[in-house]
This record gives structure tokens, C-alpha cells and sequence, in this order.
């Protein structure tokens, strides 16, 4: 895509919390926007815009999948049910949306002649990383039905590559932060929840490592990744996106330390619970490619979110 000129982006999922967060930059950047989602949190978490068109659908129907992405200069694939738990109550239902409905949007785009393809996956395709901070050429080794989904679509993605048809496939760290459909399941935002308003973050063993990134800086990596061309043209750019490494105890006691701060007084506390987690994930990313590739310098903390999501008039946080 040139950056400079006025391109089509097709957004799957584009109502969801990364979504809300994206299109509007898009259409910040004067690309035009298509959304394809089924908006089941309702519809007011998009800006009415002319350059924006809603397609509402489900990712699994192919005449929906391919109106949306019908002359569509590129593709960011979203659309799914999202995180670890959610995915686990329905395994079936899981693969058919995340996988099948992965597959059908990228032979979709690429029988329409889309020629970029950007893939949000996760890092939870690393499952358990205990001694180091891991870096895209890593063993995968999902522990998940989430975390199988997503590697198996990356997987399924590679192989249709071609010079004509680039794709990246981003592996996140674990989102924080405000968006306009927002999510207070994720680990940060559920804390910052607890801390204002039970004056109190239970933590279940919190001994669990976990990369973190703003929602925000994702959709910055991703707009990126957009306007620039593929650097191997033939195969499928694989990105880890973290800020930052830290154990889940030490995210609730940052969370802890700037909502207070923000009170001028102790108004929460950290509780440490012995009962074990029912959450085995544990590992730490390293995203040094995304920094030398692509120039990608996370700008946003989770003190910033912290402040945002507690104190909601600047939702972008302070220093976003």
C-alpha cells in the first residue's frame, strides 16, 4: 500500500476492541474503510464517516466475506472470538469461527486481488516459555484452544503467499487499555476495575509471566504494517508485539500504585490469593524484530491506562 495515496482497508471485526480502536486511525490517515462484523455489541462504537462502509456478517459466509473485500486494496483480519477463556467454552464453535472463518476471508482476498494481508494472532501460540523471552523463530506450542486456532491459521496463511499476495501475521502481547468497545476481561483493565471500585485486585498465584502492549500502540504496529511493502515477498512476515515483560503480581501492583497515586490516597491493595490459577500460561516475547524491521517503539504504559480507564475524561491516557 502507498502510504500517501487514498487506499481501501477492509476490516474484519472492526466494531471489536482492537476494531474500534483501528478504524478510526485508518480513517484518520484518509483510507477509506470497509467493516465486515456482526456487531453483537451493538453499534455505536464506530464514528459515522464518508469514507467508512459497514458490511454486516458473519466471517464464515462467503457471499458477505467476499462483498467486503471486493476491490479492496488490503485486508486486517480480526474477526474471531477472542482470548483463552472464551474459547474454551465452545472448542467446536472456536475452531469453526477462528479457523474456518480465517480461511474463507484470506481465499477470499486473494481471488478479489487484495494485495496485503494482515493477520492478528496472539502469543499465546508460545504456551509455556519459562526461561527466556522468546522471539518469532521460537517453538510454538499452544496450550489453547485459542492459541491452536491462531497458529493454525498463520500456518494456513503461509502457504498462500505469493508475490502478488503479502501477509504478516502479528503476535500481541496481552491488550490494555481504552477502546471504544471496551474490555474489562483482559488482565490490566479487569485490575484496574477491582481497584476502583472493590478497593481491592485478587491475584490467583500471580506468578504467571505475561508480555503486555497498549491497544492503541497494536493499532499504530498495524497501521504500519499496512503502508509499508512486504519485506520477503514470498513468505509470511511473522511479528511479536510486547511493550514490556512482567509477572501478573507485578501488573496488579503498578495498577495498584497509579490508581492510588491518582486518589492522592490508598484507595486499593493488592491481594495474593494461594489458590493456584486456573490459567497455565506463562511466558515473555521479545519483540526486537518489529523494532529494527519496522521501527516499532511502544508509546503508551499501563500506568497511562490506568489513568484512562479510572479517570475516563482523557480516554487515551495522559500521555498517549
Amino acid at each position: 500500500m502507498n502510504a500517501t495515496a487514498r487506499t481501501t482497508v477492509t476490516v474484519t471485526g472492526g466494531a471489536g476492541y482492537v476494531g474500534s480502536a483501528l478504524v478510526p486511525l485508518l480513517l484518520g490517515q484518509g483510507h477509506r474503510v470497509r467493516v465486515l462484523d456482526l456487531f453483537l455489541f451493538g453499534e455505536n462504537t464506530l464514528p459515522a464517516h464518508p469514507l467508512l462502509e459497514i458490511h454486516r456478517g458473519d466471517v464464515r459466509d462467503g457471499d458477505a466475506v467476499r462483498r467486503a473485500v471486493r476491490g479492496a486494496d488490503a485486508v486486517v483480519h480480526l474477526a474471531g472470538i477472542a482470548n483463552d477463556p472464551s474459547c474454551e467454552l465452545d472448542p467446536g464453535l472456536s475452531q469453526d469461527v477462528n479457523v474456518a472463518g480465517a480461511r474463507m476471508v484470506i481465499d477470499a482476498a486473494r481471488s478479489a486481488g487484495v494485495r496485503r494481508f494482515v493477520y492478528a494472532s496472539s502469543a499465546s501460540v508460545y504456551g509455556v516459555a519459562h526461561d527466556r523471552a522468546v522471539a518469532e523463530d521460537a517453538r510454538t506450542a499452544p496450550i489453547t484452544v485459542y492459541g491452536t486456532t491462531k497458529l493454525r491459521v498463520e500456518q494456513y496463511l503461509a502457504g498462500k503467499v505469493t508475490s502478488g499476495f503479502s501477509a504478516v501475521a502479528v503476535r500481541p502481547a496481552a491488550l490494555y487499555g481504552y477502546a471504544p468497545r471496551q474490555r474489562l476481561d483482559l488482565t490490566v483493565n479487569l485490575f484496574v476495575g477491582q481497584a476502583v471500585t472493590r478497593g481491592e485486585v485478587t491475584v490467583f498465584g500471580g506468578g504467571q509471566w505475561r508480555p503486555t502492549l497498549h491497544v492503541l500502540d497494536l493499532c499504530d504496529l498495524l497501521r504500519t504494517l499496512l503502508e509499508r511493502g512486504p519485506a520477503h515477498a514470498r513468505e509470511l512476515e511473522i511479528y511479536n508485539a510486547a511493550a514490556e515483560n512482567a509477572s501478573v503480581a507485578q501488573l496488579a501492583d503498578r495498577v495498584v500504585t497509579a490508581v492510588n497515586r491518582r486518589y492522592g490516597r490508598v484507595r486499593s491493595r493488592v491481594v495474593i490469593s494461594a489458590a493456584p490459577a486456573d490459567d497455565r500460561r506463562s511466558y515473555s516475547i521479545d519483540s526486537c524484530r518489529a523494532a529494527g524491521a519496522l521501527g516499532f517503539v511502544p508509546r503508551r504504559t499501563i500506568e497511562d491506562a490506568a489513568d484512562a480507564l479510572a479517570f475516563p475524561r482523557d480516554p487515551e491516557g495522559s500521555r498517549a
